[in-house]
């Protein structure tokens, strides 16, 4: 049967339209798969000698070495107020009971003024949505969703969506929780240990997209 050339047009018009919004929907801002790890990272022991950065079957690693201590390291890309960060994170069965590792988002400061928010995992398969400033986190006043996620050892895709002042919390495809919060900052990674050493935890990549991202 001949196909209308109006009929084609469209087709072709819709498909080219299709495309155009698939690449929207997916467009990556910053990625890094750490074989080898992109320049800027922090690769070593950070300024307050809480853990140290490394690179090890390439993942990026974090160590704290001191009980209730913090490390965080923020990825080489310009602060942002709207993304999508995306990473498969697994803390190790080796790391002290207590210990919690996983996302950072929106850093500002510096120094002993440094502050963000976080999405980290335990051992034990629970997760927290937090608020770190003046040397420790506290909890983020929202409700969760009652889930275990995979413990120590198994990998676990986090997942946070910023769009205007409200904040969505992905693990492993799941919405955990929403947070009415701005989130323009830096973003990477952090670490921290339980009563005693040690907190190690592993990030097998980061992707940073625009807002439109979907589970």
């Amino acid at each position: 049967m001949r196909r209308s050339p109006i009929i084609v047009g469209v087709v072709i018009a819709l498909g080219v339209l299709g495309l155009m919004g698939v690449l929207v929907w997916s467009a990556t801002i910053f990625e890094d798969d750490f074989s080898p790890p992109k320049p800027g990272w922090l690769i070593g022991t950070d300024p307050f000698g809480n853990g140290t950065w490394s690179v090890i079957g390439g993942e990026y690693q974090v160590l704290v070495s001191r009980p209730r201590a913090i490390s965080f390291s923020f990825a080489p890309v310009k602060e942002l107020s709207e993304f999508c960060v995306e990473s498969a994170v697994r803390i190790l069965a080796t790391s002290a009971r207590g210990s919690e590792v996983g996302l950072a988002v929106a850093g500002q400061g510096t120094g002993q003024a440094t502050r963000f928010l976080t999405f980290g995992i335990f051992s034990d398969g629970a997760y927290r949505l937090g608020r770190f400033a003046a040397g420790r986190i506290e909890d983020l006043p929202v409700a969760t969703a009652p889930l275990s996620l995979r413990p120590a050892g198994l990998s676990n895709t986090l997942r946070i969506v910023a769009q205007g002042n409200t904040l969505h919390f992905y693990a492993n495809d799941q919405l955990l929780a929403t947070a009415q919060q701005t989130a323009s900052g830096r973003i990477g990674f952090f670490g921290r240990a339980g009563r005693t050493p040690f907190a190690i935890g592993r990030f097998d990549y980061i992707r940073i997209m625009t807002p439109d991202c979907k589970p």
